[in-house]
């Protein structure tokens, strides 16, 4: 499988990027989430994969969420 961190994913039928390694799991972030949070996604369930991008860099207070 070509999971690898800054390929572009259709994951569940939401579009988004690999940004994590999560041992069994990726840790993907979809385009369409305002709080840039990592989601776990298995990388073989309802997954595709597209072309790699160059890889994102976030800050960490980027991706972290506030007030959970």
């Amino acid at each position: 499988m070509p999971a690898e961190i800054g390929r572009r994913v259709i994951a569940n039928g939401e579009p988004g990027v690999i940004i994590a390694d999560r041992r069994h799991y990726i840790g993907v972030i979809l385009d369409n989430d305002p709080k840039k949070r990592i989601r776990n996604y298995c990388p073989t369930w309802e997954m595709q994969y597209g072309e790699t991008e160059k890889v994102l860099l976030f800050k960490y207070s980027e991706v972290l969420t506030t007030g959970l």
